[in-house]
């Protein structure tokens, strides 16, 4: 079969536009692809992202309430101390026990540097946790820390490091 001139150029331009028509549709899926599948995973990340913050929340929460129970539970305990007449040595003593304890622990109480307190049971001696000795000329009343714990009656305080 013998094709002519016109004939070849008219397969040839069929054939070009095919390919075109065909190269068109592809770049169509192309992008409808794209798309879909940006979406899908920007809402993967954001439910990952969403996940990983409630997770950190939940930690953080966990954590601050292990420190705060720990704390009260030192406390109650202090307080038991001395109303079963334990003198101030004794209690300071479980202070720093308790504050070695805390600091040797690898995982940490989160945000606790150790115990401290002001005693009246025991004529206003303050007791330091860490071992420090005392300041000389600490006028611990006039801190804020010793007035948001009066103030408290008896509830635990918490405060930043001085």
């Amino acid at each position: 079969m013998i094709f002519s001139m016109k004939n070849s150029l008219k397969l040839l331009r069929r054939t070009i536009g095919q390919l075109v028509f065909l190269w068109l549709v592809y770049m169509i899926l192309v992008v409808v692809c794209a798309l879909f599948i940006t979406s899908v995973v920007r809402d993967l990340l954001d439910k990952s992202a969403e996940d990983l913050l409630k997770s950190l929340d939940y930690r953080v929460t966990s954590d601050l309430l292990e420190s705060e129970t720990a704390l009260r539970s030192t406390s109650l305990h202090i307080l038991r101390m001395i109303q079963d007449d334990y003198s101030a040595p004794d209690v300071h003593r479980y202070m720093r026990h308790f504050t070695e304890y805390v600091l040797a622990d690898n995982r940490r109480i989160t945000g606790v540097e150790g115990m401290y307190g002001v005693f009246e049971v025991f004529d206003g001696v303050f007791m330091d946790g860490t071992g420090s000795p005392p300041l000389m000329n600490h006028l611990y009343r006039e801190r804020l820390w010793y007035k948001d714990a009066v103030a408290a009656r008896g509830d635990l305080v918490v405060t930043l490091s001085y």
